[in-house]
């Protein structure tokens, strides 16, 4: 009888065992048909920085590139672009895990929109700005490249260069230095040190119509701000001091031209800080003044 009581109890925990999930390990000879990679070993191989987890979402990102992940999904963007994954990202212990199959996928993405990259080219053209009563739309030498597929833009994004002097082509090989593609901003407003007083520097991004690096997103916003925003830079430190009146009339009638060709409203011009935890563009830029100006 005891004999025949154990084998039921033996048959019955086997049986619990067999249904139990695996075991997760990061390499293991228990699972042969999956092994799992861990997310933030996965942002070391990618030279990414993980940041974390935040309401279902992790993300990490080193400017340019942007990935984020979503808990318990098969979903995952990559710069913007989503992908679906074989099987969801899972969370284990202190980590998050995807398969191995998911993380080469990941990888082979993100290695072939770094490959695709220009090679950086920081200016396509330098203008000054016509006189601020112009608010037809854009002038023909701020239009983007013939041929160039337009973006749909939505917002205009208002940033401050924090540093005193400078120009497109410095701040293009500042970001080259940062590990970026080139110039993140679209649209670069000179203070009179390196360009002229409210001179208008058109970077690559604008004139090949391509997703700029000027405002890293929130998590779960698919990017959005960097993909739909065109990002403004006036050179100039503006925690100090304003930018000077050149410098306003440019950002007015360049704002004002984007506005009218591509029917974005005031409502969605905003300043830097409205997208991501950051002082800029300044306190001591005058919003206040330069919103009544394009309304």
């Amino acid at each position: 009888m005891r004999a025949g009581l154990a084998l039921v109890v033996f048959g019955f925990l086997a049986g619990c065992q067999s249904s139990r999930p695996p075991t997760y390990r990061e390499t293991t000879s228990e699972l042969p048909t999956r092994t799992y990679v861990s997310v933030q070993r996965l942002a070391d191989k990618l030279d990414l920085d993980y940041l974390g987890e935040a309401d279902g979402c992790i993300e990490m990102s080193t400017a340019p590139d942007y990935i984020m992940l979503v808990r318990d999904s098969r979903s995952v963007l990559v710069n913007g672009e989503r992908i679906a994954m074989g099987q969801p990202c899972l969370r284990r212990g202190n980590d998050y895990v995807l398969s191995a199959g998911d993380a080469e996928l990941v990888t082979s993405k993100l290695d072939s929109m770094r490959s695709g990259r220009k090679a950086a080219e920081p200016l396509s053209l330098t203008i000054s700005a016509p006189a601020p009563s112009t608010t037809s739309g854009l002038p023909a030498e701020l239009r983007p490249r013939a041929g160039a597929e337009t973006r749909d833009w939505h917002a205009i994004v208002i940033h401050h260069a924090a540093v005193r002097s400078g120009d497109a082509a410095s701040i293009n090989r500042m970001h080259l230095s940062n590990g970026w593609d080139g110039l993140g901003y679209h649209f670069v407003i000179g203070n009179g040190t390196e360009s002229g007083d409210g001179e208008i520097e058109v970077g690559f991004r604008w004139r090949d119509q391509l997703k700029g690096a000027h405002a890293r997103a929130r998590p779960g916003d698919d990017n959005r701000w960097n993909l739909h925003s065109i990002g403004i830079c006036l050179v100039g430190d503006f925690t100090t001091y304003p930018p000077s009146q050149r410098q306003m009339d440019a950002l007015v009638f360049l704002v004002r031209a984007l506005m009218a060709e591509y029917g974005i409203s005031a409502d969605n011009v905003v300043p830097h800080h409205f997208v991501h935890a950051t002082e800029c563009p300044g306190a001591r830029f005058p919003w206040g003044q330069f919103m009544a100006r394009i309304r």
